[in-house]
């Protein structure tokens, strides 16, 4: 994949700016996935990035060696913020200031 504004972190969501009821397909070929991650999960929530509300996790799907992808509908209105954990308990949080997708 190319471009995207957290295209260095191997992490991809589109659209980038997310809408309320709109689906996002989000791509995770982060150091998780580079360092043999078998699963991975995304941890989402809506709003202020340092008040997240709406929280949940997707276990994203495992489509190629150091590849995930998941694809979900955006539920609440605001930033669309995302952190990665792997079922080891390691954590891809953009070195604490997670990955912060504008909304519409």
């Amino acid at each position: 994949m190319n471009g995207g504004k957290y295209a260095q972190y191997g992490v991809y969501c589109n659209p980038e700016v997310v809408e309320k009821g709109k689906v996002v397909n989000l791509t995770y070929e982060g150091i998780l996935a580079q360092h043999g991650a078998d699963r991975v999960f995304a941890c989402i929530g809506y709003g202020p990035n340092t008040r997240w509300t709406d929280v949940s996790f997707i276990e994203m799907r495992k489509v190629g060696p150091q590849k995930f992808e998941s694809q979900f509908a955006v539920t609440s209105k605001g930033n669309l913020n995302v952190a990665f954990k792997d079922s080891a308990g390691h954590w891809d949080n953009n070195n604490g200031q997670n990955y912060v997708f504008a909304s519409k």
